[in-house]
């Protein structure tokens, strides 16, 4: 990290980022350096209790010269992915332990249709 460097992250985690002179953004607030925008977007479960709503993690859109990428973080499959518009290419979480399986994931992705689309996290396939 440099002086000039903007470390961001979800107002839920505000202690931390204070530790670095990092900046608290509420979920669908922006933040714009240079060409970039940043917004941090909900990320969260429903039918796990790992990721709870309340505690207001985010996912993340980054737009620049016209393209938007969007990582939805440690999420299942929720209501406000419908709301999304023009994402070029989406990090779609697929591990089915903490997050949306990979079935669910494919179905997400059909609620916004990204250009793109990049599986993240581990795959859990059992064997027997």
């Amino acid at each position: 990290m440099k002086d000039s460097t903007s470390l961001l992250g979800p107002v839920s985690i505000s202690n931390d980022l204070n530790k670095f002179n990092g900046k608290g953004l509420k979920l669908g607030e922006v933040f714009e350096v240079d060409d970039i925008k940043i917004q941090l977007v909900p990320s969260y479960t429903i039918k796990k209790a790992t990721h709870p709503k309340s505690n207001e993690w985010a996912g993340t859109i980054i737009e620049t010269e016209g393209k938007r990428v969007y990582h939805a973080g440690d999420t299942e499959r929720i209501p406000e992915m419908k709301d999304l518009k023009d994402i070029t290419v989406a990090l779609m979480p697929c591990g089915g332990k903490f997050t949306m399986d990979f079935e669910e994931s494919c179905s997400a992705t059909l609620d916004f249709k990204p250009k793109i689309v990049v599986p993240m996290h581990n795959l859990y396939i059992s064997h027997v």
